[in-house]
């Protein structure tokens, strides 16, 4: 099914001579020498990072994202605004990858023309309104598919400007197409973040709306740059926003230290991105905020990870078992997943051991339900961890709601001897009950809401035939036997009752 809109981001930098102001701690390198010997009183070689350099990185790691999440579903572009508009990469299939976008950054970092803000309209408007114009992949006109775009532009000494580009801006967007075959922009988000260097004092973004209530919406983001990490902790916020992103931080993963093969494991942890429905669950279940990660216990704000999103669900890595691959049947929806920080150990441990073909089950300790006898789960096991064709999902797992659970009674075996009429009752609940984890829980477990037959009628009512389902209970509820309906399906006595009440109307 085709989707209703497609989103597209369009990245332009306002390449202006601040980006070149170098920022943060120094690196100190040798300097080459064809002496083999080394010699301590030759002086290093001293660098440090600009703030185009930090740019580069966050934008990047927000493509990064995008792409290993997403594919190309949501294209990106990419422009640099100095002397001239370039634009570096469009919606091509061979630009959705991030090795296109390196490559379009290391072109232009030679580049020594810089862009002069006292122009009378917005720097680069053009470009990115024909940008978003031109249909990507899925789109065409008269295809219905709603054209939404997303400009984010990275620039310095902002605010003073907007006064004299907003109007030009709002005009742009209103006008139609001048291309055939583009197509008219339906909505779009434009976000500036204004880099604050060195005046800077804070560290918290400001936030300044400058268009709102409209199709099109402009918003001012202040960003101070007092430390490395103040550009890509901004961006990392706004791909959660945009991309509707959550953390999930996998805990207590024992890894041993290669430098000691016979020292104990430590325990390691690993942060996931992944989209944020995969917590709604847990949300549905009051877990989701027990278990986000905090500074220390009783406290009401979010531990910041490393990642740079607002906050992560902690979670903790379960020893694999033999029964984990069966898990996967009580999976109520998947979510691709990436490793926040790629390059540490820890993630590519990780990663190894499940594109290697073994699943991980993730699982919380709020509480602990009655255990079950094949131990092939627990109330607590919330997540598995597993490959999907060279590609890791997260699974949903509803093994922690009551009636998710496989009864622990035999259904389809040890059946008392029953009649040949009986054979649709067994029939129903084997083949239709049992795979739609829908069975009521067995009597050995301690559940405090005993399953309701009428909740069970009501579910059948929406995915079978009302005829069907009276015709059924008329034919086997009517006149079977306790001694076969009770191993089948464990009810209370007063629920037997109102079973045959309610078969006995439909005669």
């Amino acid at each position: 099914m085709a989707p209703e809109s497609i989103t597209k981001t369009v990245f332009m930098i306002y390449r202006t001579p601040k980006f070149c102001q170098t920022v943060g701690e120094m690196y100190s390198f040798d300097r080459p020498s064809n002496s083999k010997q080394p010699n301590p009183m030759r002086p290093k070689v001293v660098l440090q990072r600009n703030i185009w350099s930090f740019t580069v990185e966050a934008i990047m790691e927000y493509c990064r994202i995008s792409f290993d999440l997403f594919s190309s579903s949501k294209p990106i572009s990419l422009l640099s605004i100095d002397a001239e508009e370039k634009i570096l990469s469009l919606w091509y299939e061979n630009d959705q990858c991030l090795e296109a976008v390196w490559k379009a950054f290391s072109t232009e970092a030679v580049s020594t023309s810089f862009l002069d803000l006292n122009s009378s309209g917005l720097p680069g408007l053009f470009s990115s309104t024909n940008v978003l114009q031109l249909p990507c992949r899925g789109q065409a006109p008269g295809s219905g598919i709603g054209n939404i775009g997303r400009v984010i532009v990275f620039g310095s000494g902002l605010l003073r400007k907007f006064s004299g580009w907003l109007p030009g801006l709002v005009e742009q967007l209103a006008q139609p197409p001048q291309e055939a075959g583009y197509l008219p922009i339906d909505s779009s988000e434009w976000f500036f973040l204004d880099i604050d260097y060195p005046t800077s004092t804070g560290s918290a973004v400001e936030e300044i709306d400058l268009i709102s209530g409209g199709p099109h919406t402009a918003l001012y983001l202040k960003v101070p740059m007092n430390n490395s990490r103040a550009i890509f902790r901004a961006v990392m916020r706004l791909a959660e926003r945009n991309l509707n992103l959550a953390s999930t931080l996998v805990q207590e993963i024992p890894m041993k230290e290669e430098a000691n093969v016979s020292s104990s494991s430590s325990m390691y942890g690993v942060e996931l991105l992944h989209e944020a429905r995969a917590h709604e669950f847990l949300k549905s279940l009051d877990l989701a905020d027990r278990l986000y990660v905090r500074p220390q216990t009783g406290e009401t704000g979010f531990q910041e990870p490393p990642s740079g999103l607002s906050k992560t669900l902690g979670i903790n890595w379960v020893t694999p078992r033999a029964t984990d691959n069966l898990l996967v049947r009580y999976s109520i929806g998947a979510f691709r997943v990436t490793m926040a920080a790629v390059n540490n150990r820890a993630s590519i441990c990780l990663a190894q051991f499940v594109l290697g073909g073994r699943c991980v089950v993730l699982a919380h300790k709020q509480y602990c339900g009655p255990p079950v006898p094949d131990g092939s789960q627990s109330p607590g096991d919330v997540f598995l961890l597993l490959c999907h064709g060279s590609v890791m999902y997260l699974h949903v797992l509803a093994a922690a709601a009551p009636l998710s659970h496989s009864p622990v009674l035999p259904v389809a075996a040890n059946l008392p001897q029953a009649p040949e009429d009986h054979y649709r009752l067994a029939a129903f609940i084997k083949n239709f009950l049992r795979p739609a984890c829908l069975a009521p829980a067995s009597v050995s477990s301690n559940y405090p809401v005993a399953p309701k037959i009428s909740g069970m009628l009501r579910f059948c009512n929406r995915r079978i035939n009302r005829t069907s389902i009276h015709c059924f209970i008329k034919n086997n509820f009517s006149e079977c036997p306790a001694s076969l309906l009770l191993p089948l399906c464990p009810v209370l006595p007063y629920q037997l009752h109102h079973l045959k009440t309610r078969a006995s109307r439909l005669s």
